[in-house]
């Protein structure tokens, strides 16, 4: 949200990082934007023009996790002459993670498959924290003990993260195979730039990755039956035109035209909330085959046409 003293005008939005865009009232402003240009590093550069009077204004979007950059954005109040203000935001890593208590992410995580990454080398307790603050969003800046421990949540998948390090040793665990990866790119990244060596020590647990497809799997199925319904709303409605009496058809499809209205909301949302999750799924795959064998798949196109022709179980003895 932003908000300043004077009506707004428009938000110029620009990010060198993919953003998706959530639900916006279209009576709150008129967005128009342009297609992203790689050479001039503008993964997004949107302008959201005011419709009425207003001090506020709130711009919803999703970050995707493994991507890091700056989101800055230009308010242009109803001023004369024209002036801006930029607003910079940072894009950390793990950008949808948020922060929780150290015990209670301990807790969480007791009983169900982790994975384990310690990070040991000659380095001191400033030097791994500052690493860990450009994986991390709401990491302090300075570390007032000899000691660090942090939990984090995953906003969207609901996975748990615990960070605990010390001079010389760091230590994260994660039931996220995924999360692991980017900690350990990242740090290994910050470390090799300062030229500090350090020695990396994994435990990957394969039953995780079928732990976190089953926390997927509520999601999964929900927006790939609005994909489904999408594609049958519009044969039945087709029907409907010619038909007086729908009684015939089974009660999945009167259910489907009833809620016709519901389900075109839905279905406006559902393509992006349904690559998403594909993109999380095939990131999981990938990043599983590199934590285990230490090379990238060369049989990702199976995971593919697992999510094309969507069951979970299939999508598990794919993953096997």
């Amino acid at each position: 949200s932003i908000e300043i003293e004077l009506p707004i005008e428009m938000v110029v939005l620009h990010s060198d990082v993919p953003l998706i865009p959530m639900d916006m009232d279209a009576d709150e402003a008129i967005i128009s934007q342009t297609a992203p240009d790689r050479k001039e590093r503008n993964a997004v550069l949107a302008t959201y023009t005011c419709v009425h009077d207003t001090t506020r204004i709130s711009i919803r979007f999703r970050t995707i996790e493994g991507q890091f950059g700056t989101i800055s954005a230009y308010v242009i109040p109803k001023t004369s002459p024209k002036t801006s203000q930029r607003i910079q935001l940072p894009v950390k890593p793990l950008s949808l993670h948020a922060k929780m208590d150290f015990a209670d992410a301990v807790q969480l995580q007791d009983g169900i498959p982790v994975n384990t990454l310690n990070i040991v080398g000659d380095f001191s307790l400033a030097q791994v924290h500052g690493w860990v603050s450009t994986v991390l969003p709401g990491v302090p800046g300075r570390v007032s003990s000899d000691r660090v421990e942090m939990g984090y949540r995953s906003c969207f998948c609901d996975s748990i993260l615990t960070c605990h390090y010390v001079k010389g040793k760091a230590t994260f665990v994660s039931d996220s195979v995924t999360t692991i990866t980017i900690v350990k790119e990242i740090v290994s990244r910050e470390a090799t730039k300062r030229q500090a060596r350090i020695e990396i020590q994994l435990d990957v647990k394969k039953q995780s990755v079928f732990h976190m497809l089953k926390m997927l799997r509520p999601k999964l199925d929900h927006y790939f039956s609005i994909n489904r319904k999408s594609r049958l709303l519009a044969a039945l409605k087709e029907i409907k035109s010619h038909e007086e009496d729908v009684s015939f058809m089974s009660q999945e499809y009167q259910a489907i035209l009833a809620n016709g209205a519901k389900l075109n909301e839905e279905i406006k949302k559902a393509p992006q909330h349904l690559d998403f999750l594909k993109g999380i799924v095939m990131d999981l795959y990938v990043d599983k085959c590199k934590l285990l064998t230490g090379a990238m798949p060369k049989d990702s196109d199976v995971i593919e046409k697992a999510l094309e022709n969507y069951a979970f179980d299939s999508l598990l003895a794919a993953f096997k």
